[in-house]
């Protein structure tokens, strides 16, 4: 049977309507959805900035008491095991090239550090080769030990008084 309708044709004038409208409907859709994106991060940010102005009051008020610090030795305990991990077969954490990833980090292990809390990883090998590849760095020297921190002491008396305590979270996890 052959289809005797015929199919109707818009004109190219109305086609081009069409489209430009549809193109400013989704365009303005977009923006819209932008906007609630925008505020919904907008309001995640506040949510977390609002945790973390929360959690430092927590941190300040208890003190080696803090509720969470055993979570957060938890997390860098499997951080720098992870790592260790990772240059087992890596020299740097990206492949074998140092990088702003190396840079990231490696002030995790230098504040520890300075709080006397090295021997916390003192038993992941490939992580402590590369912490001190990364303290032998002129750049690293004069960056970061060489820039005349007034506070050193203070964090090396409060971190050997704290170290038992820290040491015992760490070795339960």
């Amino acid at each position: 049977m052959k289809n005797n309708k015929q199919k109707t044709e818009i004109p190219k004038k109305k086609t081009n309507t069409i489209i430009s409208f549809l193109i400013f409907f989704i365009v303005v859709q977009s923006f819209f959805a932008y906007e609630n994106i925008i505020d919904r991060l907008s309001q995640k940010f506040n949510t977390i900035t609002s945790c973390f102005k929360n959690n430092d009051q927590i941190n300040i008020e208890y003190g080696l008491e803090s509720p969470l610090l055993p979570n957060a030795i938890a997390q860098f305990k499997k951080l720098f095991t992870e790592m260790d991990n990772h240059l087992k077969t890596h020299k740097w954490l990206v492949n074998d090239n140092y990088s702003l990833a190396d840079i990231a980090l490696v002030v995790y292990l230098q504040r520890l550090e300075s709080f006397m809390m090295a021997p916390l990883w003192s038993d992941l090998r490939y992580l402590d080769n590369w912490y001190e590849r990364i303290s032998n760095r002129k750049a690293y020297k004069v960056a970061v030990l060489d820039w005349g921190d007034i506070t050193a002491s203070k964090r090396k008396e409060n971190g050997l008084k704290a170290f038992k305590k820290i040491n015992q979270y760490w070795l339960d996890n």
